[in-house]
């Protein structure tokens, strides 16, 4: 059955706030003139590390109309990610969220150019969906939306960290979502006189799934998502 994909703000801010926050975070050490958000249509996942004007943020989509709705300062590039129209060493960090799963035969490739592009201890952020969430396949299965595209796969976690393993140096990784990942969903089908209540829940559930999954690592390969940070070691070739 498709469903409009529809969120409730309060619900969905509380799971995503920390991830969305990543970017500044990790990037903020290497002091970045230029980053490259990857598959980054609006830009608004590395948007906010142009704050103070030092960084050139840079989205690179294949979706023309989305780049036209870009964040006001980011600078649009329609390209395709495993064929990155820059330069060697051109980038201080990439960021990319929910990219790779979308050509899963190819992210290979895709990693590989991201290395060429980045500097040497240049920093590699990327999270992606996952592939053994029980709630995130079963609406994946039976309740797709408009923004789910034939042939998108989410990925298996030890691969996905194999894959950045091979190009970059991990620094560090995190595991989000075992049970809350469908709660923005959920809570904006809720009728009005329950929303309260069901994003009290929500905060129940967010806090145990951090718990569970800094307390039980054999839980982390169900989670729904995962953020993994790589840097480009000096000397590592580009290619």
């Amino acid at each position: 059955m498709r469903v409009e994909w529809k969120v409730d703000p309060v619900v969905n801010r509380m799971l995503w706030e920390r991830l969305s926050l990543r970017p500044k975070e990790t990037m903020a050490r290497i002091h970045p003139d230029f980053v490259l958000d990857l598959g980054g249509g609006s830009g608004d996942f590395a948007s906010p590390l142009m704050e103070g004007g030092r960084t050139t943020v840079i989205s690179l989509d294949t979706d023309l109309e989305v780049l036209k709705n870009r964040v006001e300062g980011v600078q649009a590039v329609l390209g395709d990610a495993t064929n990155l129209p820059f330069k060697d060493s051109s980038m201080d960090g990439v960021t990319a969220r929910a990219i790779l799963h979308h050509f899963p035969g190819r992210m290979d490739e895709c990693l590989a150019e991201v290395k060429r592009v980045l500097r040497d201890e240049g920093l590699f952020l990327v999270q992606e969906p996952l592939a053994h969430n029980f709630f995130a396949n079963m609406a994946r299965r039976y309740f797709s939306t408009e923004r789910h595209e034939a042939g998108e796969q989410p990925l298996d976690p030890a691969h996905l960290y194999e894959a950045v393993n091979d190009q970059f140096s991990p620094e560090w990784k995190e595991h989000h979502f075992l049970l809350s990942y469908l709660l923005p969903h959920i809570t904006y089908r809720v009728p009005g006189t329950l929303k309260g209540m069901a994003r009290r829940f929500s905060r129940f559930a967010t806090r145990l799934d951090e718990a569970l999954l800094g307390t039980m690592p054999g839980l982390r390969r169900y989670s729904a998502y995962m953020t993994i940070l790589g840097r480009k070691a000096s000397g590592l070739p580009g290619k």
